[in-house]
């Protein structure tokens, strides 16, 4: 049976370790993977940056208040959006975002970002992309292949010391 094509963006998986309240630069869903700007807010982040966290309510305009999923160890559930990861040999690698920093389902408030499964291969060493895959979440239906769900980390945490960690 093939897995499901419905993302949502970064999950917390159990009970988040922390979160905070920022305040938004624009319109944030939850699940949106978001980052730190120079003016103290948080938006949507784009595809390759560095990450503060994942939102965790609905923030409609500039202003408003978000509460944020920060914790620099915090796992997160996140879809991956085709089908390289197909082998036990993909965990452990850094990944990029898809790039979905503009796309949000406007009719259920929900996040669209996923995990960008072809990223994994010859950058997965480098220690600036945002998500380390950690494995394959356990849950029925859930394969090897397109759509797979995943565990994942901030690998490049905006609220840690440096750089992530090297991939395999």
């Amino acid at each position: 049976m093939a897995n499901t094509d419905r993302p949502n963006g970064l999950e917390p998986i159990g009970k988040p370790d922390r979160a905070n309240i920022y305040t938004a630069a624009g319109a944030i869903y939850p699940g949106d993977p978001v980052r730190l700007t120079a003016a103290g807010k948080v938006e949507r982040a784009p595809a390759s940056s560095a990450l503060c966290g994942a939102a965790l309510g609905l923030a409609k305009l500039d202003g408003d208040q978000i509460l944020v999923a920060d914790c620099v160890n915090q796992y997160f559930k996140i879809q991956a959006d085709a089908g390289q990861i197909d082998a036990l040999d993909d965990i452990n690698a850094n990944y990029n975002l898809a790039d979905t920093s503009s796309a949000f389902n406007a009719a259920y408030q929900v996040s669209r970002a996923e995990l960008a499964s072809s990223t994994g291969s010859a950058a997965s060493t480098s220690s600036t992309l945002p998500l380390k895959l950690l494995g394959i979440s356990k849950e029925v239906n859930n394969t090897l292949g397109t759509n797979v769900n995943c565990v994942v980390k901030i690998n490049n945490h905006q609220l840690a010391g440096g750089t992530g960690t090297l991939g395999v």
